[in-house]
């Protein structure tokens, strides 16, 4: 399974669970198609308990504690089924936080369904948070596309 596909099933796993898509793909939707090995989601602090059980419950293995990083929280869920495999990463913001984002989101439609997509400019306030090589390439591309 590709990973567009594997989005449409955390798609319909995670509802009505708001998220967020961010990261590599959420980049390729607004800017160039990027090669990525994982999906990134932003969540609610609220939220997390809910997706983790979702989440179990389909096959993923979820980590027992999420990783708190100086700029970012994040928990990782692995699913490996025979050949198929994904790593989802779960960016949790603070609920008041997650509201103004979700609040400024971006929908896009994909075979039919509506995906949450994190607006391109708090996309680049959060790679920019990071600060990574990459991410320093992305936030580059992402301000002259917003300029146009």
């Amino acid at each position: 399974m590709n990973l567009f596909n594997f989005l449409l099933q955390l798609n319909r796993l995670l509802r009505p669970s708001p998220y967020l898509l961010m990261g590599g793909m959420a980049y390729s939707v607004f800017a160039e198609p990027r090669f990525t090995e994982d999906i990134d989601l932003m969540i609610s602090e609220k939220d997390l308990t809910d997706i983790c059980g979702k989440l179990k419950t389909a096959g993923y293995i979820n980590q027992k504690e999420p990783w708190i990083f100086e700029k970012a929280k994040i928990m990782r869920s692995v699913y490996i089924q025979g050949e198929e495999s994904l790593i989802l990463d779960l960016q949790i913001e603070s609920d008041k936080l997650f509201q103004v984002y979700y609040e400024r989101r971006q929908t896009i439609r994909f075979q039919d369904t509506d995906i949450s997509v994190i607006h391109p400019e708090d996309l680049i306030e959060l790679k920019e948070r990071r600060n990574s090589i990459q991410d320093k390439a992305d936030i580059g591309q992402l301000k002259t596309l917003l300029k146009r």
